[in-house]
């Protein structure tokens, strides 16, 4: 369990369910990609920088706001 101000490091293959109380900000930080498994560890899915990129540009695009350059 985590609180306020803490830093929360995740191995590779941890399992588990964000669950946080109403007025919650979480910021995180990917380093590599995330792979979904389904019960048989088959690959459903994934996120990494690019696809998180496309999430912003979209989502802005799609609200009338011009996306900022983050590529740096």
């Amino acid at each position: 369990m985590a609180h306020a101000g803490m830093v929360v490091w995740e191995p590779p293959g941890d399992i588990h369910t964000l669950m946080s109380s109403e007025g919650t900000v979480t910021m995180f930080v990917i380093e590599g990609a995330l792979l979904y498994v389904d019960e048989q560890d088959n690959v459903v899915g994934h996120d990494d920088v690019l696809s998180h990129m496309k999430l912003y540009v979209d989502y802005c695009r799609s609200q009338g706001v011009e996306p900022l350059d983050l590529d740096y």
